[in-house]
């Protein structure tokens, strides 16, 4: 019945032949997706017209998955965007102004939009495989941890691991893990260590954000370690616009 409220907790079922199997760009595989219907697609090509045509300053339209890279997938594999694109502005292709990293860089990971803590470091060992820890606080991917044993010079230090490089171990405590490999070890500032990538001259980017003119949040255009959609943050004078 059109308008059932439907529990959050029920599983609702799409009909197979609702659904089509392809791989949205930012990701290595194919899934399920629900097609659009052509009423749909028609009423919401009519409203992006009628605000186009109300307000001409309107140049180009985006999915909210290339606005947000972190965690967006919508619209989705099947949306047909460069046909919405082509038929409000005559092209396929977005207007992207590309800029060009003018010295090999550093990229930071963006968390949540806070800016890259690069004070991070190691405690000058990785805490090596089989190493006993007690975790004391966890963030995300990270674990904030305390060493207990197998690991000498880091005992009774405490400082950020990643979360999958830990495994539970069967022992009298049931907070003591242990290492799964060898793992970088960050000491134990506030917030988890900001990961970081080297970025080669060259590579060619799209910024999303400025900082106070030192910081630059940009976005990776193509492929770079294996996927796409990568962004973080880069010291704003390592770029240069691309003619």
């Amino acid at each position: 019945e059109t308008g059932q409220w439907v529990p959050l907790h029920k599983k609702i079922v799409i009909p197979d032949d609702k659904v089509q199997l392809a791989q949205h760009w930012k990701e290595t595989r194919e899934r399920g997706w629900e097609k659009f219907t052509d009423i749909q697609l028609q009423v919401t090509l009519d409203i992006v017209k009628a605000l186009v045509a109300k307000y001409g300053s309107i140049v180009e339209i985006l999915g909210h998955d290339v606005v947000n890279l972190h965690n967006r997938t919508d619209p989705g594999a099947l949306f047909p965007m460069e046909d919405f694109r082509e038929q409000l502005f005559g092209r396929r292709q977005p207007i992207i102004k590309e800029h060009e990293v003018n010295i090999e860089s550093v990229l930071y990971a963006n968390r949540e939009g806070a800016l890259p803590d690069i004070a991070s470091s190691t405690w000058g060992s990785l805490l090596p495989k089989g190493a006993q820890v007690e975790i004391t606080k966890t963030v995300d991917e990270w674990a904030k941890v305390r060493v207990l044993k197998l690991a000498p010079l880091l005992r009774d230090k405490k400082g950020w691991v990643k979360r999958l490089l830990i495994e539970s171990i069967q022992a009298k405590k049931s907070t003591i893990n242990q290492m799964k490999i060898n793992a970088e070890f960050f000491k134990p500032t506030a917030n988890p260590p900001t990961e970081r990538w080297p970025i080669p001259a060259g590579t060619r980017v799209r910024i999303q954000e400025v900082h106070d003119k030192q910081w630059t949040l940009v976005a990776l255009l193509g492929v770079f370690n294996g996927k796409q959609g990568m962004e973080g943050w880069i010291q704003s004078d390592c770029l240069t616009a691309v003619p």
